[in-house]
């Protein structure tokens, strides 16, 4: 539209000038024509320079200078509330050669927050350890008590006694760190959520994919790859529809978070002349039905964000993380 503008503005100067003259020797300025037809064209050109300025599609509304006639086409992916969390256990299983012993649950099932979904095989060594600490401790607390009642009948002196109330804490703090070990030895879901996909079979070693996915699908996001140029139309609270050939009819949702940080383009289009090292900012929308989509984690769908309304605001909730 610039270079339109700077090829149109110098031909019309021109056909101007050959259309007319000086006329006045005062200093009156009056146009003489030379050629009806240069003039009709003259007009004619002047007078569509000015549209070319602002294309009706682009002209802003007065909700902040943004357009209200345009919307952002965006590709997405769905995904949980949380996104989707690896689950590995403890951070020792990344650490060490760690092998699952059991695991409780399979793909689909729905976990609460801190269940114990499996175990790996230091479970029954550390197991052992435990119960051993729990007998030492109650044999230390056991002698404390006579080395007590000694003490008081001064058959035993104060030192005597004093050393078996430091064998109790040691042994105190022995069944604690035994009891801390087998906590590692254990696998907790972190949130309350759907098993999305196994990694580690019992028998088979914990790699860096983790144990299992996990995520909580009661709530799906479709996460929009909105290209920069566009982001500063995107506004918190904005409507949005997103469509697949997967699902059968379009899913509303609304604009919850808009992310800080400008990386590539993630999820690519079907578009074989698409750009594929083009620009964008993660925008997350809440659906207002997750039901049709709460197997679909990661399905890429197209999101088309409706434009600003006079009633959405500039919110200032961004994306945090």
């Amino acid at each position: 539209m610039e270079n339109t503008r700077r090829t149109l503005w110098p031909r019309a100067g021109r056909l101007v000038g050959s259309a007319a003259r000086w006329r006045n020797r005062s200093g009156e300025c009056v146009w003489r024509t030379r050629s009806p037809r240069r003039s009709f064209a003259a007009l004619l050109l002047l007078a569509a320079v000015p549209a070319l300025r602002v294309p009706a599609g682009d002209r802003v509304g007065s909700e902040g200078g943004v357009p209200q006639t345009a919307a952002i086409a965006a590709c997405g992916r769905l995904e949980p509330k949380q996104r989707v969390l690896r689950v590995s256990g403890s951070a020792e299983a990344l650490t060490l050669v760690r092998v699952v012993r059991e695991l409780y649950v399979r793909e689909g099932s729905e976990v609460k927050s801190g269940e114990v979904v499996g175990v790996f095989d230091t479970y029954p060594s550390r197991q052992a350890a435990v119960a051993r600490s729990a007998a030492n401790l109650a044999f230390a607390e056991l002698q404390l008590r006579r080395f007590e009642e000694l003490h008081r009948a001064r058959v035993v002196s104060t030192a005597e006694r004093d050393e078996w109330r430091t064998r109790v804490a040691l042994a105190r703090a022995e069944l604690e760190q035994a009891e801390a070990d087998l906590e590692l030895s254990r696998i907790r879901a972190p949130i309350h959520g759907r098993v999305l996909k196994i990694h580690a079979y019992p028998g088979e070693r914990v790699t860096s994919a983790g144990v299992l996915e996990l995520g909580d699908t009661n709530q799906m996001y479709a996460v929009a790859e909105v290209f920069e140029d566009d982001i500063g139309r995107v506004r918190v609270g904005q409507p949005a529809l997103v469509s697949s050939p997967v699902l059968e009819n379009p899913i509303r949702g609304v604009v919850e978070q808009i992310g800080y940080k400008i990386g590539k383009l993630d999820v690519l289009a079907d578009d074989p002349a698409a750009k594929t090292d083009a620009r964008v900012v993660e925008v997350r929308i809440r659906l207002a039905d997750s039901e049709p989509v709460a197997g679909l984690t990661n399905l890429r769908v197209d999101v088309r964000l409706e434009p600003v309304g006079p009633g959405v605001r500039n919110a200032s909730t961004r994306e945090s993380s």
